[in-house]
């Protein structure tokens, strides 16, 4: 049987990759945000033609619930859109409420608006901020 001079070579390329690997070096990925409950909710208040609040500061990256209650004599809904995520409620009929779940993961600027009809043209648009 002959063996190979050349087999240990082959093997340095895949050992030097395994060893790249191996390091000190810090992340900078962002951190991932785990499953489970909101860690805070958010309460949002429509009526025409605004939402209160209408600026938000986000603490974290994390599970944000966002509970829109229209307040108002019309129907409404909420989306929320930023960096990774587009998310809506269903419309809602005054004086009801419902909620939506957001992962807020990447820092940034995001955007909550009625996107029913003209809502958003008039007013019904606000900011939210990870920092």
């Amino acid at each position: 049987m002959r063996t190979s001079r050349l087999a240990p070579l082959a093997l340095l390329p895949v050992a030097a990759l395994a060893l790249a690997g191996c390091g000190g070096s810090k992340s900078t990925a962002p951190k991932k945000v785990r499953p489970g409950k909101p860690i805070q909710q958010i309460d949002v208040r429509e009526s025409e033609f605004k939402l209160d609040p209408s600026k938000i500061s986000f603490d974290r990256p994390g599970i944000y619930r966002f509970q829109a209650i229209n307040v108002g004599k019309q129907l409404h809904a909420l989306r929320i859109v930023g960096p990774g995520i587009q998310v809506s409620t269903a419309r809602i009929k005054p004086g009801q409420a419902t909620t939506v779940d957001v992962v807020v993961a990447k820092k940034g600027s995001y955007k909550f608006f009625d996107p029913l009809s003209n809502h958003r043209a008039k007013g019904m648009v606000g900011t939210a901020n990870l920092s």
